[in-house]
């Protein structure tokens, strides 16, 4: 259970008199800001984007999909979190901990930067799941059908 992030693509050797290098973007399809298309231009902000495309995947138990973004947007505006959900987990965790890091993943890969929290706002409330997850009195049950009320999204940060 150490994730880590590796294949940061092609790296270019730079001679010591140079001061900097050009080069293109080199990304998987589905990790990329989409504001990059646009701007040619990476932020702290773009970093959030792709770590919130990573946390989909993990949340989802899926391999990389582009389009696995727009199926959490889908699912998670109409209150379909179990769908979302690794069926690894066989049903089993705590929804508001579940309903938590959604919300955390959902405002990451927000279309546009502005609507992206910094990074260490996304630290803080993954915190917050952690302590759902383990402090939460209520019990872990099986979560198998249903809807649930979607999170208030509007604050995203």
């Amino acid at each position: 259970m150490n994730a880590k992030v590796a294949d940061f693509g092609p790296t270019k050797l730079l001679d010591c008199s140079k001061t900097h290098a050009s080069t293109s973007i080199k990304d998987t399809l589905g990790y990329l800001d989409p504001e990059y298309y646009g701007t040619s231009s990476l932020t702290e902000k773009s970093d959030v984007c792709s770590f919130g495309v990573v946390f989909l995947e993990i949340k989802t138990g899926t391999p990389p999909s582009e389009n696995i973004v727009a199926l959490a947007r889908e699912l998670l505006s109409c209150g379909r979190i179990v769908e979302l959900m690794d069926s690894s987990l066989c049903g089993f965790y705590k929804l508001s901990a579940a309903w938590k890091v959604a919300e955390v993943a959902y405002i990451c890969v927000a279309p546009k930067s502005i609507g992206r929290p910094m990074m260490r706002m996304v630290v803080k409330d993954l915190e917050e799941a952690v302590t759902l997850e383990f402090h939460d009195s209520t019990r872990y049950e099986h979560i198998s059908t249903g809807t649930f009320d979607e999170p208030d999204m509007s604050s995203a940060r």
